[in-house]
């Protein structure tokens, strides 16, 4: 991301901590400098790193407030550690450093003490490989932002090699990757291939780039394509009972919809109505509805006890219940109402028929991504089709599911689940570099960027979250950027009551804008940065953002513009709130 964006994100990160300690991560193998609080029986210990504190099992006898090297020899419930060397207090921290260097038997360069220094000073536990592989890495490229990486690397945990370190500095630059998939299919219109794979990156490109980026104009779905599409949305997650049906509509839409320009027209119209009725439930929960909702149909005017108690329990997720309610007639959330207040099956006449309709018009799991695919072609040559919510969540989701961001997930995944991701942005170009068919610095170059964005998607602790990502094509040529942290729930999942997104945008009459989004408690401020005045706009508009955000069950406090800083590198939100979440993270944690 940009240097204005990565200035932003600290400080967002900050606030969203609120006073909860990052807990330490242990790996076997890391080396690290401790300091011994407590002995207890057993040889066991509680052991300060830094600002953190874990129990662990030690193999030798040592002495209370005495500093010490530790190696990490298991991890688990209890890790257990081995003492490197004899009690560091009373050594210099040079002489640590030596030590350490020694024990890793690695050259005692001033490069070497320098970087294993500022490890120690950001109290970041290392394993030997990487350690060694690190300092491999910067004594053939002894640059600040080498360092940086390698550092940034190895807090993260992440694999220490050149191709890491390639792809993390390629997500980092400021090239945006819809200009590097625009690069790759000039370079592959220009040099045409007869290889399979390389035709077929050609049509991956072409469906993830804007289409005026590359035509000028966008191109519409041929007539075909919007039959499969209905198709798509119809088969899946059906029950046998609705097969034949389902077969028999689409025999006769096949049958009638050449040329039939009505016919097509009153598909697109279908597509746009299941899209208004998305509830955007995980499968999890879209499983749990169909199989309560079909018991309580087999069971006809007497639901069993066990089956109202299902329901019952489903319905005490607020945020799933607010989604209901915004797509449910409105005689049916009275009586959906009464239900939650008082669960019986006298409360479920007027509403368990519209609810089953709704679940039943959900967006299939199975060929999402083919789905999404075609709803983005579909939006881009129609874009009054879909209303702005649904084209940005059609337009995000096309990309997340045809890029390969989760190639290797999928393919570690495959025996078990059935799957297999074909003909994912990334799977092609790895294809394409197998059968030689086309390379070149561009195909590296987007290579490099989507690895990156797989590695630095997410960063996720135990109570909080942060997904940091780019998304291609959304406004023109740009690429929209998107911060968002949040705390976990108690099911440990995004607690959408309390979190932060930050969008960083390149528009074409706006130009560059930030916007800052902070919910508490499900109340919203937002903070428009700009270097226009958009106060007016901002009061213009907030009257229908408010009104859009309430039917999510969101209340809209504030809406505020702030100028850009003159320096670029100051931007900051909110850093007054550092000085107490600087003091938060010094709470010890107990491992």
């Amino acid at each position: 991301m940009g240097p204005l964006f990565s200035n932003v994100s600290p400080q967002i990160r900050a606030i969203l901590q609120d006073q909860q300690a990052q807990p330490l991560t242990l790996r076997q193998g890391q080396v690290m400098l401790g300091k011994i609080k407590e002995l207890l029986p057993n040889n066991v210990a509680v052991v300060q790193f830094g600002h953190h504190q874990i129990t662990a099992k030690l193999e030798v006898p040592i002495s209370v407030d005495q500093a010490y090297l530790f190696e990490v020899l298991s991890t688990g419930e209890l890790p257990q550690l081995s003492v490197v060397s004899q009690s560091m207090s009373n050594v210099s921290i040079a002489e640590q450093i030596q030590l350490i260097l020694a024990k890793l038997n690695l050259s005692p360069t001033l490069e070497n003490r320098q970087f294993v220094q500022e490890l120690l000073t950001n109290e970041i536990p290392v394993r030997q490989a990487d350690l060694k592989q690190a300092l491999e890495i910067f004594k053939n490229n002894q640059t600040p932002e080498t360092k940086e990486l390698l550092i940034h690397l190895l807090k993260r945990q992440l694999p220490i090699t050149e191709m890491t370190l390639n792809a993390v500095k390629a997500v980092q630059s400021n090239q945006s990757i819809n200009s590097q998939m625009i690069d790759l299919y000039q370079v592959l219109e220009q040099q045409p291939s007869s290889s399979v794979s390389a035709n077929q990156l050609i049509d991956v490109l072409a469906q993830l780039i804007n289409d005026e980026a590359i035509s000028g104009q966008p191109t519409p779905l041929t007539n075909q394509q919007i039959l499969t599409l209905s198709s798509l949305l119809q088969q899946a997650n059906i029950s046998g009972a609705d097969e034949g049906r389902v077969l028999q509509a689409n025999q006769s839409i096949e049958s009638s919809a050449s040329g039939n320009q009505t016919t097509e027209l009153n598909i697109t119209n279908e597509v746009v109505q299941r899209m208004e009725a998305q509830l955007a439930l995980t499968d999890k929960q879209l499983f749990q509805f169909k199989k309560v909702l079909t018991q309580i149909q087999h069971q006809a005017q007497f639901p069993s006890p066990r089956s109202i108690e299902q329901l019952e329990m489903l319905l005490k997720n607020t945020t799933v219940t607010h989604k209901l309610i915004q797509h449910l007639p409105s005689q049916a959330v009275e009586s959906l109402e009464n239900f939650i207040s008082q669960p019986n099956q006298a409360n479920l006449t007027e509403w368990i028929e519209p609810l089953t309709n709704l679940i039943n018009l959900q967006l299939p799991s199975e060929n999402k991504d083919q789905i999404y695919n075609l709803l983005t072609r579909l939006d881009r040559a129609n874009p009054e089709l879909f209303p702005i919510k649904d084209q940005f969540i059609i337009h995000v989701k096309n990309y997340l599911l045809n890029a390969g961001l989760d190639y290797e997930y999928q393919i570690a995944n495959e025996d078990q689940q059935g799957t297999n991701q074909t003909g994912s942005l990334k799977q092609l170009i790895l294809q394409s570099f197998t059968d030689q068919s086309v390379g070149g610095r561009e195909a590296e170059q987007l290579l490099n960027h989507l690895t990156g964005q797989q590695l630095t998607l997410i960063n996720e602790t135990a109570n909080f979250l942060h997904l940091s990502t780019s998304i291609p094509g959304l406004f023109g040529q740009e690429d929209i950027e998107i911060e968002f942290y949040s705390r976990k729930d108690e099911s440990e999942k995004i607690d959408s009551d309390y979190c932060r997104i930050a969008f960083y945008l390149e528009l074409d009459q706006l130009k560059t804008t930030m916007i800052d989004m902070n919910v508490q408690n499900r109340v919203v401020h937002l903070t428009v940065y700009n270097d226009q005045d958009l106060s007016d706009l901002l009061n213009q508009f907030k009257p229908l953002l408010k009104q859009g955000l309430a039917r999510f069950n969101y209340h809209l406090s504030t809406t505020s513009y702030k100028p850009f800083p003159d320096k670029r590198t100051d931007f900051a939100i909110k850093p007054e709130s550092q000085a107490t979440s600087i003091q938060s993270s010094r709470l010890d944690v107990r491992i």
